[in-house]
């Protein structure tokens, strides 16, 4: 798509989001809460475009064993995980 669109001689642009947990939220009581009047994959759809604009505050709507960042996340305890999420948070809002 990259190459595609370099090749063209339009002006588009676009950009990569990770989509780690999208599926995982969509479909979560947060999300339901969020965005009532969508169905699941309208959800994800919505959640993806606002990581382009907000990244951060998407990714704390997913739980962190659900983000994908390694093989071993599922080994760790679950509050380890959210601590360290919690801490990273707090340095990037501060």
């Amino acid at each position: 798509m990259a190459e595609l669109i370099a090749s063209s001689k339009s002006n588009i642009n676009f950009c990569r989001v990770r989509e780690a947990g999208v599926s995982v939220y969509s479909c979560s009581p947060v999300a339901s809460e969020d965005l009532p009047n969508y169905e699941p994959g309208e959800r994800s759809a919505i959640s993806l475009g606002r990581r382009v604009l907000n990244p951060v505050g998407e990714l704390v709507k997913v739980a962190p064993e659900s983000l994908g960042i390694g093989q071993y996340q599922h080994d760790i305890p679950t509050k380890k995980l959210t601590d360290a999420l919690g801490q990273v948070v707090e340095e990037c809002v501060s």
